[in-house]
């Protein structure tokens, strides 16, 4: 079974439920702040996200309401999550505009072909192989984050 899940006007649903919303705000000169909050409005995760001209781009988080059993890591240009004996992270081919989610190194979901960008009515599809909404939670995660610390223009 498969779990289709969609980003739209910035709220993440996971099966046709709401599961997060973003709420993205620049602050000066190359820094923004994220907020991701639940479907009840509480914060799930606030990131602060600085992009340096000659340094690599930092992340700070303010507030964290994951579940503490992942971690969060930066190493080079990777981000993941990871656990005791799992890492969670994204493959993206940029020019393709191709994203994979991959669990240790396997594939558990894709960025579907039919997704598009135009202005602010934003639509990316998703599917994953997994059934478990935690996970693919955590991966919807990992991409808000990946799309803020690696920027796209277009």
């Amino acid at each position: 079974m498969r779990t289709k899940a969609f980003i739209r006007q910035n709220d993440v649903y996971i099966n046709n439920n709401l599961s997060f919303s973003i709420h993205h705000s620049s602050i000066w000169f190359g820094r923004e702040k994220c907020k991701l909050l639940d479907a009840f409005g509480n914060i799930l995760l606030e990131f602060k996200i600085k992009h340096c001209f000659l340094k690599p781009t930092q992340i700070t988080f303010i507030s964290n309401g994951i579940n503490p059993k992942y971690r969060f890591y930066n190493s080079k240009n990777e981000l993941y999550w990871q656990t005791e004996n799992t890492k969670y992270h994204i493959q993206q081919k940029r020019f393709l505009n191709q994203i994979t989610f991959l669990k240790n190194n396997k594939e558990i979901g894709t960025m579907d072909k039919n997704s598009f960008r135009v202005s602010y009515a934003d639509y990316k599809s998703f599917t994953f192989s997994t059934k478990d909404n935690e996970e693919v939670e955590l991966c919807l995660l990992l991409y808000v984050i990946h799309q803020c610390y690696f920027p796209v223009d277009g």
